[in-house]
């Protein structure tokens, strides 16, 4: 009764591993070294005209979340198109481990707005935007218009 009992246990066992079966899977993963940057708000202006000197600067901000492993990235950003008889001037708040480059005219070609962007996190960071009269003896004519602002964050 012993053997019959164990040889029948062991038929279970090598049926049970018989049926077992395995497969082989490649996984493909990537850590980006900057993995993300969010801007939150959309600046607008009116701009307010003075006496005899045109227009006062107009102001307005927005916040920036920046996400970075890697080393010596930049901040870049340009204007879809150049907004007549006026200039956006932008400045970037520096996460740690970031230098701004101050005050930046925008215009149709990449600027960098930060630099030496270096594993860093930075959470409701400020970016102030400044739309200026382009030229004090010529204000320019009533109009109402948009540009996007496009950012590009890379090495």
């Amino acid at each position: 009764m012993k053997k019959g009992f164990f040889l029948t246990i062991f038929a279970l066992i090598c049926a049970r591993l018989a049926g077992t079966a395995s497969s082989l899977q490649n996984l493909t993963y990537e850590i980006p070294l900057c993995s993300s940057i969010v801007i939150e708000g959309s600046p607008s202006f009116v701009l307010n005209r003075r006496d005899s000197d045109g227009f006062v600067p107009s102001v307005s901000t927005a916040t920036y979340s920046l996400s970075c492993n890697g080393t010596n990235y930049t901040l870049q950003a340009k204007l879809s198109s150049r907004i007549p008889g006026l200039i956006l001037e932008i400045q970037v708040q520096p996460p740690p481990n970031a230098r701004s480059a101050g005050k930046v005219h925008l215009n149709e070609l990449y600027q960098t707005v930060l630099s030496d962007i270096t594993k860093t996190t930075i959470k409701q960071g400020i970016i102030t935007y400044t739309l200026l009269q382009e030229d004090k003896r010529n204000p320019p004519k009533n109009q109402i218009g948009s540009a996007t602002i496009t950012f590009t964050l890379g090495l």
